[in-house]
């Protein structure tokens, strides 16, 4: 429980200096929810379900390769899914938030929360990653290296955004914010895959995986952002046919390149849909 903490304490130091821009308190907790969106609906369910698979495979070294491989499947599945997706809220942002304007939640107010939730979404996949990552240590035995290095990553990510709101102001800031989060979330993430697979004496392989699904993301956003730009959000009529035209885009896109790229990194996902079906 103790990353979940810091990320509450992470989340507290943020609405503090977000304070320092009109409606930049809102306008935060806003793109931090949407934020939060993707990482619900695609990873939760990921790293929920494998826990009880990584405990007993990892519980005093039952089955190591078993342990890696569950944990290398998760890992890429979560990548393949998380990233295009965080690609894809990115570019139909505008859209989609001009749908749900309330009060004083204007066209600025769209551009501010947008912006800053672009900013975020750049670190979503070590977000969740962090969480999977955090559970296979537990599944090890190891309950305080995962909030050793959350501790340090939160201290770093805090000292950042204090140091830049001496420097920046207005609408930078917050998109500062969120680049600092993921920047710093992913040098974590990146320290916690490398204590894990230490532990399990296995390489747990994502690099490959982790280009295939960055492409996947990069059509996916290209694909939306693009269409997004050429019919607009000026009305309610264009912001609903942007973001269906948009993600219906986006999601081709991006499927087109995981099928040609030949990747099964989806296959888990895919088989327990077909489970459900039959």
């Amino acid at each position: 429980a103790g990353h979940v903490g810091l990320n509450q304490v992470l989340v507290i130091v943020t609405v503090v200096l977000a304070g320092r821009i009109e409606g930049g308190v809102i306008a935060y907790q806003t793109a931090f929810t949407f934020f939060l969106l993707p990482h619900a609906l695609l990873a939760h369910p990921i790293f929920t379900s494998l826990y009880p698979r990584l405990a007993a495979t990892g519980a005093a070294g039952a089955d190591l390769d078993g342990f890696a491989t569950t944990l290398g499947r998760g890992l890429r599945t979560m990548a393949a899914l998380v990233l295009p997706a965080s690609a894809l809220l990115a570019a139909v942002a505008a859209p989609a938030l001009s749908l749900v304007q309330l009060g004083e939640f204007d066209a600025d107010g769209v551009a501010l929360v947008g912006s800053t939730l672009a900013a975020y979404l750049t670190g979503l996949a070590a977000y969740s990653a962090t969480f999977l990552l955090t559970r296979a240590s537990y599944a090890l035995g190891d309950a305080r290296r995962p909030t050793t290095i959350n501790f340090w990553v939160t201290l770093a990510a805090v000292a950042a955004m204090v140091a830049v709101t001496t420097a920046v102001e207005g609408r930078g800031l917050l998109v500062a914010f969120g680049l600092i989060t993921a920047v710093t979330g992913t040098a974590g993430v990146v320290a916690l895959h490398r204590r894990v697979v230490a532990l399990a004496g296995r390489e747990v392989a994502v690099v490959a995986s982790l280009g295939r699904s960055t492409l996947a993301a990069l059509a996916c956003g290209t694909a939306a952002w693009l269409v997004v730009g050429f019919v607009g959000w000026d009305t309610v009529a264009a912001s609903a046919t942007s973001l269906g035209a948009g993600s219906a885009a986006g999601l081709t896109a991006g499927a087109l390149v995981l099928l040609i790229a030949g990747t099964d990194d989806v296959e888990p996902l895919l088989a327990m849909a077909r489970r459900l079906k039959g």
